[in-house]
This record gives C-alpha cells, sequence and structure tokens, in this order.
C-alpha cells in the first residue's frame, strides 16, 4: 500500500452497513457491501471509541477546484485501459482492479477518465480497510477533476472518514456542502449526507 509507516491500515466503522453508491449513469450499477463493517455497538477509530475523542479543530476544508486540471485529449489505449479496470471492479476483482487503476492514474494523471479512476480507487481502498488512502484519492478527485460527475460522492464518503477519524467539524462541514450545492444533482450522495447528519450530529 502507500500508507505511511506506522499508519493504521483498518477504520472502524459504526453499525450498518452501506452498498456502494454509484450515481454515474455512465457506467453500469454495481452494488457490493463494504467490507469495512464494525463490530456490533463499536464506534471507534484505530481501536479508540469516538467518544473519547475530543473534537479536533476543523482543519482546512478541502476545496473543490471547479477550475480543474485541463484534460489530455485522449491516446490510444486510455479509453480501453480505463474500461479494463472498471470491469474488474464490475466483475469484483478487487485488488486487480485496485492496481489497474493505479497503473492508469499514473500513466494518464490528466486523461478523461483519471478522475473517475481516483474515485474508483477511493471506493476500493474504503473496501480494503484503508482508509488514508481512500482519502487521498477522494481528495485528489475533489482538487484536481471538481468538474467530475462523481464529486458529490467522493465529498460524502470524504465526511464520513472525517468523522471517523475524530474531525467532527471537517467533517461537518463537507457533508453540509453536499446537502446544499448538490441538492439537485443526479447523485444520492445530497440524500445519504442528510441522513448521516441527522443520526450522528
Amino acid at each position: 500500500g502507500d500508507l505511511a509507516a506506522g499508519t493504521p491500515r483498518s477504520v472502524t466503522l459504526p453499525p450498518g452497513q452501506l452498498l456502494l453508491q454509484c450515481a454515474s449513469t455512465e457506467e453500469p450499477q454495481v452494488q457490493y457491501e463494504e467490507v469495512i463493517t464494525a463490530q456490533p455497538g463499536a464506534k471507534t477509530v484505530h481501536g479508540i471509541r469516538l467518544a473519547e475523542l475530543v473534537a479536533k479543530k476543523r482543519g482546512t476544508p478541502v476545496a473543490v477546484n471547479t477550475n480543474s486540471t485541463a484534460r489530455t485529449p485522449p491516446v490510444p489505449g486510455e479509453e480501453q485501459a480505463y474500461q479494463q479496470a472498471y470491469e474488474l471492479v464490475r466483475t469484483r476483482r478487487f485488488d486487480e482492479a485496485t492496481t489497474a487503476f493505479e497503473y492508469f492514474t499514473n500513466k494518464y494523471p490528466n486523461g478523461m477518465s483519471t478522475g473517475n479512476a481516483h474515485y474508483w480507487l477511493g471506493e476500493l481502498y474504503l473496501l480494503d480497510g484503508e482508509a488514508a488512502s481512500a482519502k487521498k484519492h477522494f481528495e485528489t478527485l475533489l482538487q484536481q477533476f471538481g468538474d467530475n460527475r462523481r464529486v458529490p460522492d467522493a465529498m460524502f464518503k470524504l465526511g464520513r472518514i472525517y468523522h471517523l477519524e475524530g474531525d467532527a467539524g471537517r467533517a461537518t462541514f463537507i457533508l453540509e456542502r453536499v446537502v446544499s450545492e448538490y441538492a439537485a444533482s443526479d447523485s444520492t450522495a445530497p440524500k445519504l449526507a442528510r441522513e448521516y447528519l441527522q443520526k450522528n450530529f
């Protein structure tokens, strides 16, 4: 993985599993259960109960860069490489999909589908319990591909990660933005963010 030495590999989620929400209609709907589920009744981050965590000072919010880096015109093999990586997700070969999407983002850093690739890497690392790596890819999506249709979904996932890390201020900030700024989108993220805020804050 790309986690720093000593960084815990997993984050325990509150009880209740969420199905992966695919808001985009450009790819077939895929739903699979996130495997980073909690032990019954536990609300922990790296083994520390959330109730014992002191709310941190709100961190610097991740800015959604709507003036995203200019995309490069598709090059031969780019779309095929993306579709091959996505097919691995569709067929639930998640470890291979992670490798394929990491290769894709390195080879096509400003490609037409690179924002989507970062989103899928975020989802895949969440499935593997690697919240720090997931956060990196979701934040990259917001900072470099802010015009991507998956931005509200990535913001919702980031809000959950921030909350589980004990950063309630940052979590609330980004979740409220999802609700207020993307209510008219075709994403399920605003509804999920509203429900999460009502349940946890």
